[in-house]
Parts: C-alpha cells; structure tokens; sequence
C-alpha cells in the first residue's frame, strides 16, 4: 500500500515524491488515534489576525506551491505571499520574504495583496 502511495507521489513530485512518503514510513504505525481536540472546522471563520499564507510558486517538494493557494483561498482572512523560486522554506531566500515575515510578526502589516517576492539568488548560487 505504502509503495502505492509513493508511486502517486512521485507522479506529482517527481524524484521526491517517492523520498518524501517514504520518510513518513513511520507513522504508518503510530499507535495514537486522532487528538480528539483537534480543530476540524469550519475553515472559513476570520481569525483574531490575519493569516500569512507563504509558497514557493516554482516548485516546493514538501508543501506545494497550489497548497498555499488552496489555504490562502480557504481562510476567511488569509494574505498569500508568493517566492518566485524553487526549494522547500522562503526565509533566509529573500529580503522581500524577510522584510515581510517582520512586519507581520512585528505589527500584523501583511504584503500587498497578490505581492510576489524574487529570491536573492539562484537555485546553484553559492550561499553568501
């Protein structure tokens, strides 16, 4: 069942779709159940502040790009930033992303709506 799943994942993601179910591996055998107090909905509420949704809009393995907008859209009040880029993670990518993951966690300011983000370098640019 397992290689199923990674066979369906890898069709998406591929060459690390496979990699990533495999790494969950694990919780196929975890012997909690579901937290009973878990939040299950409704999705659509506004929330005490704003939601800041971040995607990589090129290519994220572990949490794609359609998922950020997805949750973006889900959310009665959720902003979506978007990192023209590539990888999994935006911080540390990019002063727009910094400099907007600041002011939201400094006074609740949120990017412009539909604001993208260029990425400071490129995919095999050394890391300064």
């Amino acid at each position: 069942m397992w290689s199923d799943f990674a066979r369906r994942a890898d069709g998406v993601g591929r060459g690390f779709g496979s990699h990533w179910t495999y790494l969950s591996l694990g919780c196929a055998t975890w012997p909690g159940g579901p937290d009973p107090d878990r939040y299950t909905g409704p999705w659509n509420r506004e929330t005490a502040a704003p939601v800041l949704v971040i995607g990589n809009r090129k290519g994220d393995p572990a949490t794609p790009y359609e998922d950020a907008r997805t949750t973006s859209r889900l959310l009665a009040d959720a902003r979506l930033l978007t990192l023209d880029s590539f990888g999994h993670g935006a911080r540390g990518e990019s002063a727009c992303i910094d400099g907007a993951l600041t002011a939201y966690f400094t006074d609740g300011t949120l990017p412009a709506e539909g604001a993208v983000c260029e990425p400071d370098r490129g995919p095999f640019d050394p890391v300064p």
